[in-house]
């Protein structure tokens, strides 16, 4: 049975909530225009909101000269990739951009990054962070990447 708010703060069908929304409305009821809700909600379990669980246009990944990126496994705000250098190690510099496909309201709070050479013994590659707007970020390795190895990307976007 799914629960309900109330303009008075209490949940019938559910637990206990504190907070205001205008009209008694299902909590799974898609939003429209004109919505608001304020005051602490409380939720106990898993929330699935819109925006962090992956629905919406999917980010393109692109590497760079002598790297290949796959397709994204994931969303916006996390997710993986696979780049595969050629016969031609990588030197430093500018590995792969991910580009969102819904961009956010402003620049990303943080980004965490992950890069794993995994064609033999798994061996981090040290990478940074170069540049993240509302659209892309940019991801740059400190220092070579042996040619024709894999390397699978992973990252998370903390949004503002």
């Amino acid at each position: 049975m799914p629960s309900y708010l109330t303009e008075s703060g209490g949940a019938v069908g559910g637990s206990p909530a504190s907070i205001d929304y205008v009209n008694t409305q299902a909590l799974n009821k898609a939003s429209t225009a004109g919505d608001s809700m304020s005051g602490p909600l409380t939720v106990p379990g898993q929330l699935t909101a819109q925006g962090l669980n992956g629905y919406g246009t999917a980010p393109t990944i692109a590497g760079v000269t002598h790297c290949v990126s796959s397709a994204p496994a994931g969303h916006d705000l996390g997710g993986s990739f696979v780049l595969t250098t050629d016969s031609t190690s990588v030197t430093a510099g500018t590995i792969a951009t991910i580009t969102f496909g819904t961009p956010l309201a402003g620049a990303p709070v943080a980004v965490l990054i992950s890069v794993v050479d995994t064609t033999s013994t798994l061996t981090n590659v040290t990478t940074v962070v170069a540049s993240a707007t509302s659209t892309v970020v940019t991801i740059k390795n400190t220092a070579s990447m042996t040619a024709s190895h894999t390397f699978l990307v992973t990252y998370v976007v903390i949004a503002s």
